[in-house]
């Protein structure tokens, strides 16, 4: 991430690893729940399933990946990022949002990305 003079800062993954595998077990979780609950309701009568207008051409697996990016979107003050990178034992949103997906094998599958590609890498953390 870069400082308001441009400089840019790394992520101290050492210091972000415990929230790092608490977001990628969270998330798996989340999703094998909603979809549990979203496949127990196939007519929509119990839980209102329904489909947002004009976002008819994503399937609800996708938008729940969407959802999920959409609650981290933030704007980071350039001012502060030294200090955050240094303090904060959470990676910034984007790497949250990025090291999640790109861990997961349900959004590989969801959005069909092809083995090794930048969003579905070969490696991935999978502890839960």
């Amino acid at each position: 991430m870069a400082g308001p003079d441009g400089k840019e800062f790394a992520v101290n993954g050492e210091q972000t690893l415990g929230e790092n595998i608490a977001d990628n077990g969270g998330t798996k979780k989340a999703f094998e729940a909603w979809l549990a609950r979203y496949r127990s309701d196939p007519r929509s009568t119990k839980y209102n399933n329904k489909r947002l207008p004009g976002l008819e051409k994503y399937t609800p697996e996708q938008m729940f990946f969407v959802q999920y990016a959409r609650s981290w979107c933030t704007k980071s003050d350039p001012t502060s990022v030294e200090e955050d990178l240094l303090t904060n034992v959470h990676a910034p949103a984007k790497w949250r949002i990025i090291g999640v997906v790109q861990n997961s094998e349900y959004f590989a599958k969801t959005f069909q990305c092809k083995a090794g590609a930048p969003m579905n890498p070969v490696k991935k953390c999978d502890l839960w």
